[in-house]
């Protein structure tokens, strides 16, 4: 007889004898449930028994196979956290980078906007040199030709003047005077146009 139809047997049993107070009558003797009660704890003892000789065995090799299973569910979920673990470990470190590189660029573009500044400020003063050359040069030549053309009209006026004494009449004196003057002025013209 093998150990399935073995326990089948018990088990049937076991229905059989538990199940006696349900076809017994409602008026029974106490010598009957006793009987009952005996037969009950005997049919627990012998399942009891049979149970422990014949499943014992399977039941602790199923148990074992389901702790295996379950260690085995446990080991792989532990792998999987200790996967996502370095995961989120090398994502931090990462941050931690992106942080340090964040800085590093802030830095980069601090120095290329200072050099491009510098740059800037460079050329703004070489043109402003520039600038201020050239407006020297235009007004040393606005003021050369302001000074020849201030020569040229104290010629004319000093030429008209002679040409009105020459018609007057002025004597050999005065016309000795009148050129110390016109040098004297042309003298003072100079020193004045130097000065500025």
């Amino acid at each position: 007889m093998s150990k399935k139809s073995l326990l089948v047997l018990c088990v049937m049993s076991c229905i059989l004898f538990l199940g006696s107070d349900a076809f017994a009558a409602e008026g029974l003797s106490t010598g009957r449930k006793i009987w009952d009660n005996i037969m009950l704890w005997l049919n627990f003892g012998i399942l009891v028994f049979v149970f422990i000789k014949f499943a014992k065995k399977p039941l602790i090799d199923y148990l074992r196979g389901e702790k295996n299973k379950i260690s085995e569910n446990l080991d792989e979920l532990n792998s999987r956290r200790d996967h996502v673990e370095s995961i989120m470990k090398g994502e931090s470190d990462k941050l931690d980078g992106i942080d340090a590189q964040i800085l590093e660029l802030k830095k980069m573009i601090i120095d290329i906007a200072q050099k491009e500044k510098e740059k800037i400020v460079g050329q703004a003063k070489i043109k402003a040199d520039q600038m201020i050359k050239k407006a020297k040069s235009e007004a040393s030549v606005r003021l050369a030709a302001a000074k020849k053309a201030l020569n040229d009209e104290v010629a004319e006026i000093a030429i008209s003047m002679v040409q009105e004494n020459l018609e007057k009449g002025i004597s050999l004196e005065d016309d000795e005077r009148l050129v110390d003057q016109f040098i004297f002025g042309l003298g003072s013209n100079e020193r004045l146009s130097t000065s500025n």
